[in-house]
């Protein structure tokens, strides 16, 4: 799916244990209709793309085996928003000897890169795996690695939900 878009692809198998309940010889079927969880058709499969954007109501029939006997139920499939990235504007540092390198502190940018959001962690990487796995962040400050001009990545981390996005920002000496 785009980013951003409101639609994510779930495994609708994950809520299984938790809706059977330590019921066993159940059978737990899910459905994006009341009608169609009643009437036991139309399943869908463990993948499941929403289709209604940011959130979407997802019905359950739980059959027993032995009788027969079923009941339904719903839950509600959320795709939380990213949080709101604004690029920042490169950086500029005097040189700190020949070498072309300059001591940076990076998280001067963090309100404007995060638009202001309180509610958000901004992070600083090398790479945009390391950001995108939240790993090995840079120090602060921060000293560029390549001399002359370097690109690093920013992670923009909402507090409540995890949800991320990431940008760039340009380290010039």
């Amino acid at each position: 799916t785009t980013p951003g878009d409101g639609v994510e692809i779930f495994d609708l198998s994950t809520k299984t244990t938790e809706i059977a309940n330590g019921q066993t010889n159940v059978t737990i079927t899910y459905y994006d209709s009341l009608t169609n969880a009643s009437t036991q058709t139309g399943a869908l499969p463990n993948l499941y793309q929403n289709t209604t954007p940011n959130q979407q109501t997802i019905w359950i029939n739980i059959s027993d085996n032995t009788t027969g006997c079923n009941t339904t139920s719903s839950f509600e499939l959320i795709v939380n928003p990213l949080p709101t990235v604004v690029a920042p504007n490169p950086m500029y540092e005097c040189s700190n000897g020949t070498i072309m390198t300059a001591e940076f502190d990076l998280p001067l940018n963090d309100g404007f890169i995060s638009g202001g959001n309180p509610g958000v962690t901004v992070t600083y990487y090398l790479t945009l795996a390391d950001a995108q796995n939240e790993v090995s962040p840079l120090p602060i400050p921060y000293t560029n690695g390549t001399p002359n001009q370097q690109i690093i990545f920013v992670r923009v981390e909402d507090n409540t939900t995890g949800c991320y996005n990431t940008t760039t920002l340009e380290l010039n000496v």
